[in-house]
C-alpha cells in the first residue's frame, strides 16, 4: 500500500502514521523505517525492500521531503508502478499543497491512498488537550482549555506543548487552572505586558492604548490580553500587601505562592502604586470582568474602558 500524507500538523500527522502502523502490524510483525529522500537513493531502498531476514517482517517506510527530489519521484514511479506490495507499505509525507501537480499525486491516487491532514477547529483541539488531560489524571476545566488556546491562538502542537509543562508544574495537585495558564505558558503579551503596567502607573493613557492596540493589531486575542493585565495587577496588590504587612524585605525565592520571576517583576513595579490604588484598580478590573462575562460588553471594550477610565 502506498500512502500520501499532505499537510504540515505535526500531532496530526504522528496520530495517522501511528493508526497505519498499527493496522499494518494486525498482519504480523513490523519493521518501520523513516528516510530523508533528499539524503538516500531508490536503490538503497530497494535493497531494504528485498532485504534477506531470518524473521519475515512487514515492513513500512515513512517517506519525507521527496518532493525536493524529482529523479527519486520519477525512479520511484517507473520501477513500483506494476509491482505488487504485499508486505511493504510506503508512507510519503509532504507539506507542499502543490504536490497536487507531481506525478506522485496522481500515482498515489491510482495505487494507494492519499490523507489530507486540514487545520483542527478550535472545538476539536479542545476536546484533544481535555481527553489527555483527563486520561493522565488532570483536572482542567473548559474556561481554562480556551484561555489555553487562545495563549496559542489554537496552534495543536502549541497547545499540547505547553499542556506537557502543565502537566508536569502539577503533578503533585493535578488541578490545572487558569492562573497556572497565565503562569507558565508561553506568550508573546507577557513581555509586552510589564510596559502597558508601567504606562498606566504612570497615567499615560496614550501610551497605554498605544500598547494594547500593537497587541491587538498582531493576533493577541483581547480577552487573554485583559486576563494577563488581571493576573499582573493581582500580583502587584499580593506583594504590596505584603510589604506593608510586616515582611521586611520580600525576595524573589520568599514571597509564597508566586513564581519567583513574577515576584521580580511585581516588586519593581509596585514602587509605582499605594497600596489604596492596587485595591481600586483590582475592583474596577473585577467589575469589568462581570461586564464581559455577563456580555454587556467585548473585551476589547473593557480592555478601551479601563485604561480611558484611570
Amino acid at each position: 500500500m502506498i500512502y500520501l500524507i499532505l499537510g504540515n500538523n505535526s500531532f496530526l500527522i504522528k496520530k495517522v502514521l501511528k493508526d497505519i502502523a498499527q493496522e499494518k502490524e494486525k498482519e504480523g510483525r513490523l519493521s518501520v523505517r523513516e528516510i530523508d529522500v533528499k539524503k538516500t537513493l531508490l536503490s538503497s531502498i530497494i535493497r531494504d525492500f528485498w532485504g534477506n531476514e531470518i524473521f519475515k517482517q512487514n515492513k513500512l517506510f515513512v517517506l519525507r521531503s521527496a518532493s525536493s527530489n524529482q529523479s527519486f519521484i520519477g525512479d520511484f514511479i517507473e520501477f513500483f508502478d506494476k509491482k505488487e506490495l504485499l508486505d511493504v507499505s510506503f508512507v510519503f509525507l509532504e507539506k507542499d499543497p502543490c504536490l497536487k501537480e507531481s506525478p506522485l499525486f496522481e500515482f498515489i491516487k491510482k495505487r494507494g491512498k492519499i490523507i489530507k491532514i486540514s487545520i483542527p477547529k478550535r472545538n476539536e483541539i479542545k476536546k484533544i488537550a481535555e481527553e489527555k488531560a483527563h486520561k493522565r489524571g488532570y483536572l482542567l476545566d473548559s474556561k481554562t482549555t480556551d484561555l489555553l488556546l487562545d495563549n496559542c491562538q489554537e496552534d495543536i502542537d502549541c497547545v499540547l506543548v505547553e499542556l506537557e509543562k502543565l502537566m508536569a508544574y502539577k503533578f503533585k495537585e493535578k488541578n490545572i487552572k487558569e492562573k497556572d495558564v497565565l503562569l507558565l505558558t508561553k506568550s508573546r503579551i507577557e513581555t509586552g505586558i510589564f510596559k502597558t503596567i508601567d504606562a498606566i502607573a504612570k497615567k499615560n493613557k496614550k501610551e497605554a492604548l498605544r500598547l494594547i492596540e500593537n497587541h491587538l493589531k498582531s493576533g493577541d486575542p483581547p480577552l487573554y490580553l485583559f486576563k494577563m493585565i488581571i493576573f499582573q495587577f493581582r500580583n502587584l496588590l499580593s506583594v504590596k500587601e505584603g510589604e506593608e504587612g510586616g515582611i521586611n524585605k520580600i525576595t524573589a525565592n520568599n514571597f509564597s505562592g508566586m513564581h519567583p520571576f513574577v515576584v521580580k517583576k511585581s516588586l519593581l513595579q509596585t514602587k509605582n502604586f499605594t497600596l489604596p490604588q492596587l485595591k481600586k484598580i483590582y475592583k474596577k478590573l473585577f467589575q469589568i470582568d462581570l461586564a464581559i462575562k455577563k456580555g454587556k460588553i467585548t473585551p476589547k471594550e473593557g480592555l478601551e474602558l479601563f485604561i480611558l477610565d484611570l
